[in-house]
């Protein structure tokens, strides 16, 4: 049994500082702020994993690092955390090794924000603060370098980066939001950003699902407040009268919607608003019923276009978008919306519909919600933080849904992940062997994400529910009294746990096993708060309380007994009337009896294995003030002591000890065992008591010592007696030396003395009011032996360490503290460190992660579970030969805490080894894998299913005008995906491998058909919600690059006649009328537009390319004049296979440039366009090796690739290299 303790925090309630100081990272792991203490814990096993200690003032934000990064041994996996606190200090740990990386502060300026950046190709140590008032910085974190620093004219309160565009963040102002566009890690932003403000969101409209004649003129008003909800600058003061504006300290909370590109979401206390970026208006509402509780927060999900929200109540409820799969044009839609009934009227708005909740949860006036945080990774867990420092976890779940459910007019569908519905091919060449149902990983694997082609894409119909999957408790509030279970012996070594018993003032025990730091057992007790605790052995403890003291400062006290093993406790000192209260209460060394000493009250003698009454001494006796039981014991009558000390000393030499052990292995004591102890009195005069069964016999009195005061405290330890006093001064006794001397430490009260455990260990706690020294007590090997001792560590408190409420020996050289801020720390001797590696600890539960690993034994494990050419069957037992028999440990036990549903799937995946990678991706928590596997596997199922050769169409742009280059023979960029003769047959024999389409997340990386879906969608939806001129022109613009021809006529015709642009947008109507008739103008209109495009009007130039169908060269002019993303946006809406591929290839050249260097993303968009040998060169050129490895046997497993000798060799030749 390992009963290893190291330095350790217990954390207990937060402080109202601590509030939103929490987070979840892609590392599995939550982190949150427990007053000044950073703890880390574990979502899969539902334990504290680790405390950090370092800052001196309260956690204000707490921040992971992110993972979008390729790792190797050069840039392993890693726990780094961001955590700052009220006084500005910023600190990036190492939590593994429980070590600073780097302390870091702007001076004596607090910290409002923090963040790290998420594009990580170029660096991943980069982190964004906000510097209240007006300033952000770009730290440098591992080394606390400042790159730059900007400071803005408006006080900031929060930011949120663009998930789409890493230039792009919006910040929260107290009047305001602030755009910025010109971020870049190089150097600070140029110019102020461009301010917006908000109008007030209308509580009527929010709460109102009235459709009456007599409202109509209302919810058109509310429809205009709603729909101009962002202005500009330059706008706000011109506001009109009938417009409600409020300031931005109403909104709750700021950040971008994940799941679609261009869309702000921002909270409210009655409701949630989705702002367009494009056309800087409201899109989409989330209203709430009057009888529901306000919102908290918000969260946003990223592989599912769905929100997390957090009620006031405590519930959580998850919202899922009710998404339209068919092309509707603004005339088909009528209403406002915010309620469901206008939803149902309008399908083009932004709705989320309520899809399931959580149960609320008892908050009180002391039990408060402090935050929430959602699995990045996974996406369906969620973290509830609570202000008693509990951490609450919810699971999201799918079950089968019958016809009486609620959601029958919105139905779900799990993804398809079987085929049992189709044949298989009896030719094929995947592994698509029989395989278990696929291990609900993550979200994705639970919702299917938009409606599919064919109904065989879809699993069965479900509802979600979330399920309380764990929680994770600290200490009470006020905890005022700590006391360790009896030390560490030879007889209790089998069944010994260190168990340090915790009262607080509500009248419960916590027990906390300080070896692996989590809470074994909490006992109510007493109903009043705990006074005192005393172990009787390692399964029962004695304590004591009383009531608040009458006039007459009598109390009635409440003593018990209670086993730890099953709860139950007994009274003890039944039946009594109102008394003076307990002091104490002393246990014996053999557990016979117990003491019980009250303040101004003669103190009782008690047999505790009977439970009665042996003596209570008479009320002239003198009260206690200090009082220990002997260690040692005799069976054998000793006799009589006389008035000193040197009686005292001869007869403890004498005395010998004998005990008998049972045949369970606990210690048995022989009857009448006779026990001695010693107790001094208000004067100083020191008692010796024994006692023998029934008889209790005084024994010695030793006058009191001069120099000593009231004696406070008195503890026994081999031939040594130590007192202490109320002034400072400590006696120490040497029984064997026959002598004695005093010592004065001019500390004043000495509240608690005690030895620490071990034989011939003499380390003396001494415990004042302003802190504590640790002694070393020993004799001076002098020609006259004589006592002395030397202090090998002191603190000062509140100096040095926090206020401390009491304190213990948790182990032979480790004290345990209990502080005011309520936290339990068992420190190192010095008292210097409450803080270890996480190597010295022990775990309840084996937790998996690679980032708790060495370096070799993480990627070891991880190619482990990707891919085993070397095994016939897949296994989950690494062999001696492939590693060093140290990493082969470490990687079967990590193994074997696999749930034992994905240990099952990953045997026999149906897509092999690509989709074995994207488990791993996310069983790892690593990001950027999950990015490039998600891809990856998506567009080799799709090739696989529908080859590239085989749709003609799609390599060449459809021109109407005749203006269109055909190809003669086969284009070379087919050639670059080397199709085997199989997959050229036309058939439809793999179509059912077909994924459902990419979640909108992926953006222009989507399919061409569902990209070009989408945005028409989003365009009728501007139609939709247009208001003033300026959004009719951003339509009528993009209905033009996306051919909507027809449309952009009509918008352009109802420009008003006092409008300045209205002869110029009737002959642009009539241009864009006649242009497709008339092909001899083709020319004119491309010099013109060649025109505009030099003179400044790049956006004007480009809508003329397209109406004569020269997308191509429209995207060309964009990438050119740095309109990188607009190109991409067009190319992949417009343009075929062959010119998308021209203009996409060019942007992924962009990408992979020095001063952009986001080769991670250049490797994405050659993923999309299907040429997974420019992938394969792309990842060897980046160093990728594994990647690339995994990658081409993913290929040979598809087909997609010549499978070929050399290819195989080129594989091996890339694993090898990886593991290097």
């Amino acid at each position: 049994m390992n009963i290893k303790i190291a330095p350790k925090i217990i954390p207990g309630i937060l402080h109202q500082l601590n509030k939103g100081a929490v987070d979840w990272g892609w590392q599995g792991k939550v982190a949150y702020g427990c007053q000044n203490t950073v703890v880390v814990a574990d979502a899969r096993t539902t334990q504290h994993i680790q405390s950090l200690d370092g800052h001196r003032s309260y956690v204000a934000k707490v921040r992971w690092s992110r993972e979008n990064y390729y790792h190797d041994l050069n840039e392993p996996y890693q726990l780094r955390l961001a955590t700052a606190d009220h006084v500005g200090r910023i600190i990036v740990w190492n939590v593994l090794k429980g070590e600073v990386r780097a302390d870091f502060c702007d001076g004596n300026k607090p910290v409002q924000e923090l963040e790290w950046l998420p594009v990580q190709d170029s660096s991943n140590d980069l982190l964004l603060v906000i510097h209240p008032p007006y300033s952000i910085v770009l730290w440098r974190a591992d080394s606390g370098l400042k790159l730059w620093k900007k400071s803005y004219t408006d006080p900031l309160i929060s930011f949120s980066f663009d998930p789409f565009d890493i230039h792009r963040l919006a910040f929260l102002g107290e009047d305001c939001i602030l755009f910025v566009e010109d971020f870049s890690m190089q150097k600070a932003p140029s110019s102020n950003g461009k301010k917006f403000y908000i109008s007030s969101p209308s509580q009527a409209a929010a709460g109102s699902s009235s459709t009456n004649v007599s409202e109509k003129k209302k919810e058109k008003n509310t429809f205009r407040r709603v729909s101009q909800m962002l202005v500009g600058d330059s706008k706000q003061k011109s506001q009109s009268p009938d417009e409600d504006s409020i300031a931005l300290n109403e909104c709750l909370q700021l950040v971008f919607l994940k799941s679609c590109r261009h869309h702000l979401v921002l909270l409210y206390q009655r409701e949630i608003l989705i702002l367009d970026l494009e056309i800087s208006q409201t899109v989409g509402i989330v209203p709430l019923d009057r009888a529901a509780s306000a919102f908290s927060q918000v969260i946003p999900c990223r592989q599912r276009d769905a929100l997390y929200c957090l009620h006031d109540n405590g519930s959580i409820t998850m919202r899922l978008r009710k998404t339209n799969h068919t092309l509707l044009s603004p005339t088909e839609t009528v209403g406002a919306f915010g309620t469901p009934e206008d939803a149902q009227c309008s399908p083009l708005d932004v709705y989320f519909e309520l899809k399931c909740q959580s149960d609320p949860i008892r908050l009180t006036k002391h039990v408060k919600i402090y935050g929430v945080v959602c699995d990045p990774c996974l996406e369906n867990k969620i973290c509830l933080l609570m202000s008693d420092g509990r951490l609450i976890f919810w699971s999201l779940k799918s079950i089968p849904s019958f016809q009486d459910s609620v959601f029958v007019h919105s139905p779900m569908f799990s993804p398809w992940n079987s085929f049992s519905k189709v044949s298989i091919p009896s030719d094929c060449t995947l592994p698509l062997q029989t395989a278990p149902k696929h291990p609900n990983i993550c979200l994705s694997d639970s919702i299917c994400g938009s409606k599919p082609e064919k109904l065989w894409l879809t699993g069965q119909q479900i509802n979600l529910r979330f399920v309380l999957t764990g929680i994770i408790a600290g200490l009470l509030s006020d905890p005022v009294i700590i006391k360790m279970c009896p030390p560490l012996t030879t007889k209790n070594y089998k069944h010994y746990k260190a168990i340090v018993a915790v009262g607080s003032q509500l009248g419960s025990v916590q027990l906390f096993n300080i070896s692996d730091g989590t809470m074994w057992k909490e006992v109510n007790i007493h109903s009043h708060s705990i006074r005192g605790l005393e172990w009787v052995d390692l399964d029962s403890f004695i304590s004591f309380s009383y009531s608040p003291p009458g006039p007459n400062n009598l109390v009635r006290n409440d003593l018990k007994l209670t086993d730890v093993r099953t709860g139950q406790t007994m009274q003890l000192r039944k039946d009594r009337d109102e008394e003076m209260p307990i002091k104490f209460v002393r246990v014996s060394y053999l557990k016979q009896y117990f003491v019980v000493a009250f303040k101004d009250k003669a103190f009782e003698v008690w047999d505790l294995k009977s439970g009665n009454l042996l003596r209570e001494m008479p009320k002239s006796f003198p009260n206690i003030t200090a009082m220990c039981w002997s260690p040692t014991h005799s069976l054998k009558k000793k006799p009589s002591m006389e008035a000193s000390q040197t009686d005292l000393a001869a007869s403890m030499t004498s005395v010998i000890e004998e005990t008998t052990t049972g045949t369970d292995g606990k210690t048995v004591t022989q009857p009448n065992i006779k026990e001695h102890f010693v107790f001094t009195d208000i004067t100083g005069l020191l008692y010796h008591f024994l006692v023998e069964g029934n008889v209790i016999k005084d024994g010695a009195k030793i006058p009191p010592d001069s120099a000593m005061s009231t004696i406070s405290n008195l503890t026994w330890k081999a031939d040594l007696i130590v007192i202490s006093d109320t002034e400072g001064n400590i006696g120490i006794w040497d029984l064997k030396q026959k002598s004695s001397k005093t010592f004065s430490t001019h500390r004043g009260w000495i509240r608690k003395i005690k030895f620490a455990p071990g034989r011939g260990n003499m380390k003396l706690l001494v415990f004042y009011d302003d802190g504590i020294d640790i002694w070393e007590l020993k004799v001076a090997q002098t020609s006259q032996p004589q006592m002395v001792y030397d202090v090998i560590a002191s603190v000062k408190s509140p100096r040095d360490i926090i206020k401390i409420v009491d304190c213990d020996w948790a182990g032979s050289d480790k004290p345990i503290i209990l502080a005011a801020d309520g936290c339990l720390r068992v420190v190192d001797l010095n008292f210097k460190s409450s803080m270890s590696a996480m190597s010295d600890y022990i775990q309840a539960d084996p937790v998996f992660g690679p980032h708790l690993l060495d370096a070799k034994s993480a990627f070891t494990l991880k190619y482990m579970l990707q891919h085993q050419p070397w095994n016939k069957e897949f296994s989950f037992n690494v062999m001696n030969q492939l590693c060093d028999p140290e990493i082969e440990q470490v990687v079967n036990s990590q193994l074997n805490t696999l749930d034992s549903q994905i240990k099952d799937y990953l045997k026999c995946c149906q897509f092999g080894v690509a989709e074995r990678c994207l488990i791993t991706a996310l069983l790892f928590g690593d990001e950027s894998e999950c990015h490039f596997w998600m891809v990856a596997l998506h567009y080799l199922r799709g090739e696989k299913a529908d080859p590239l050769a085989n749709r003609k169409d799609s390599l060449m742009g459809v021109s109407s005008s005749g203006d269109l280059f055909v190809p003669s023979q086969r284009n070379s960029i087919t050639d670059l995906l080397q199709l085997d003769d199989k997959q050229t047959l036309s058939s439809d024999d793999w179509m059912f491998i077909k994924d459902q389409p990419l979640q909108m997340t992926y953006d222009v990386f989507t399919d061409k058909e569902d990209f070009l879906r989408y945005q028409l969608n989003r365009v009728n939806l501007h139609d939709s919600k247009r208001v003033t001129y300026e959004h009719t022109t951003k339509c009528t613009e993009n209905l033009i690059l996306l051919g909507q021809t027809d449309r952009a006529v009509q918008l352009l015709l109802e420009t008003e006649a006092e409008n300045v642009s209205y002869y110029t947008d009737s002959l642009k109507s009539c241009l864009v009328a006649s242009i497709r008739s008339s092909g001899a103008s083709q020319s004119t209109i491309k010099l013109v537009s060649t025109n505009l495009i030099a003179n400044g009007k790049l956006m004007e130039g480009a809508q003329l390319l397209c109406l004569i169908d020269k997308g191509l060269d429209a995207c060309r002019y964009l990438q050119t004049y740095g309109h990188w993303n607009q190109a991409a946006w067009l190319a992949k809406a417009t343009l075929g296979y062959a010119e998308c591929s021209e203009v996409m290839k060019r942007w992924a050249d962009h990408l992979c440039t020095g001063p952009v260097n986001q080769k991670s993303r250049a490797v994405l968009v050659l993923l999309s366009l299907g040429q997974f040998c420019k992938v394969i060169e792309m990842l060897y050129g980046l160093q990728q090796f594994d990647r690339a490895a995994m990658f081409c046997d993913a290929c040979l497993e598809f087909n997609v690739l010549d499978n070929k000798q050399e290819n195989s060799i080129l594989s091996w030749k890339m694993v090898r290299l990886g593991h290097l």
